[in-house]
């Protein structure tokens, strides 16, 4: 039995034309479809430790930074408008510890509520990061 091969070559079953392997870049000769011929990269699963660098169970610290010249009060609007249940006291605590000490801590929650907080707070204007508690 007999089908076309990827270059219109025949090839029969269980054995590979050479010529069409040789026109796709294949044997041991380099190529400008196959420029490193002869060799192979085996690619490696990544272990268990690799996959977990962000632990989704720990808890990320939301931090904001009052340095680049927003007012204490467009820290606290936002913070506000970002954060459900946020006071606006602590709005005002929060801006004002960043303003004087260039940073503050908003709060600590698992990794992907920080990370969505820690995006909305950014998107308003503001310079956050998150970090592991």
């Amino acid at each position: 039995m007999a089908f076309v091969g990827p270059v219109g070559g025949l090839l029969s079953k269980g054995r590979a034309d050479r010529r069409v392997v040789r026109s796709l870049g294949g044997g041991s000769q380099n190529s400008p479809l196959n420029p490193g011929a002869g060799s192979s990269t085996v690619l490696e699963r990544p272990t268990q430790t690799q996959k977990a660098k962000i632990d989704p169970g720990k808890r990320y610290k939301v931090i904001v930074f009052g340095e680049n010249g927003q007012t204490r009060d467009f820290i606290a609007q936002v913070l506000m408008k970002c954060l459900p249940g946020m006071r606006e006291e602590t709005a005002r605590e929060i801006a004002d510890k960043a303003k004087k000490a260039g940073k503050a801590v908003v709060g600590a929650w698992i990794f992907e509520m920080a990370e969505a907080y820690c995006d909305s707070l950014r998107s308003s204007g503001l310079v956050a990061d998150i970090q592991l508690e």
